[in-house]
């Protein structure tokens, strides 16, 4: 009812324009030329918002009535400033335009449409990919105990057992089926060159949000055999939760240190930290702290850290901020550089 009602708002903004561009011009035949073409210049006025608001069609309908009313009015008055000619050009400048313009506000409309599509998608792939971890482990971990208890001893129990877990698989897959398929690709190097990069990146827009970006990398290296786009899509989430409950003045601090058999990268912030019953909740799929949150980001994080062997550990503390640590597997046996932290 409401977008009705918007829409019947503009074409009566739009036919009223009309009507007073069209008394402009025609009401005083006597008057200045000038005058006369900046009235004439107006018609674009209606012709160029019904194209942006209501697309080819409208705008090319709009644009061919402000035309036959233009010649029209000259027929009528008679062409005193301009010769016939010149008026059947302006018309045809009237429909280009209208065309024109609706063109590109129709494609610009599908594009939206499309982006916004897209951003569904994604969003639903990351839900099916954080549901599909959690089932995972649920029902591998009902059938390990099932199987150490060494089932229910009562026949009928069993059974409803196997049928049950069967069902849960089905379901399982059926929520995968909505993961967007991705190619981890594990790559030897070192990880303070992928998060510098990021940084790099990172870096206006951190700066414009008046907060101390502070980069702690452990100056011997953290080697790591890993997809490093996916940890640094991690460090992404990560990071802006942690920009988000930075005051501006703020600090936030991203750091690396290199362990015998790991990495780890954290991100620390200064933000009200979060009360400890929530910390287990924080990885629960649409689980969420923040009221526009969909509760999907760190899900999907704490999934793709343990795809690759990793994991998320969280310490925070209400009133004096969290600490999020990746530990990333380490790309060398031998750990660290020589001189490095252990």
């Amino acid at each position: 009812m409401e977008q009705k009602s918007g829409g019947f708002r503009r074409w009566t903004v739009i036919a009223i324009a009309v009507v007073l561009v069209t008394a402009l011009h025609f009401g005083n035949v006597g008057g200045e030329i000038g005058l006369h073409m900046v009235h004439r210049e107006l018609y674009f006025v209606p012709i160029l918002l019904s194209a942006f608001w209501f697309g080819f069609r409208s705008g090319l309908a709009v644009a061919l009535l402000v035309s036959a009313l233009y010649l029209l009015g000259l027929v009528v008055v008679g062409f005193h400033h301009v010769a016939p000619l010149v008026a059947v050009l302006q018309t045809a400048v009237f429909i280009l335009a209208a065309g024109l313009l609706g063109w590109l506000a129709e494609r610009q409309r599908v594009e939206q449409a499309e982006e916004a599509e897209a951003d569904k998608l994604q969003a639903l792939g990351q839900a099916a990919s954080a549901l599909s971890f959690d089932l995972q482990n649920f029902v591998r971990t009902m059938e390990r105990l099932y199987a150490k208890a060494g089932g229910f001893g009562v026949q009928d129990l069993d059974a409803e057992f196997a049928q049950q877990m069967a069902r849960a698989r089905i379901l399982m897959a059926t929520v995968e089926s909505f993961v967007p398929k991705r190619h981890i690709a594990p790559v030897a190097e070192d990880l303070n060159l992928a998060v510098s990069r990021y940084l790099d990146e990172e870096w206006t827009s951190v700066a414009g949000r008046r907060v101390r970006l502070v980069r702690d990398l452990d100056p011997t290296g953290c080697p790591a055999f890993v997809d490093q786009g996916q940890v640094v899509w991690v460090l992404d989430k990560l990071l802006q939760n942690a920009l988000d409950v930075t005051r501006p003045g703020g600090e936030v601090r991203v750091f690396t240190r290199c362990e015998e058999k790991a990495c780890l990268l954290g991100v620390e912030d200064h933000g009200p930290g979060i009360p400890a019953d929530q910390q287990e909740k924080l990885f629960t799929p649409f689980f969420t702290t923040k009221g526009a949150g969909t509760g999907l980001a760190l899900a999907g994080s704490m999934r793709t850290m343990r795809e690759m062997g990793g994991d998320i550990v969280v310490r925070s503390e209400p009133g004096k901020g969290s600490l999020f640590t990746l530990v990333v597997p380490g790309g060398v046996p031998q750990g660290c550089k020589e001189g490095g932290e252990a």
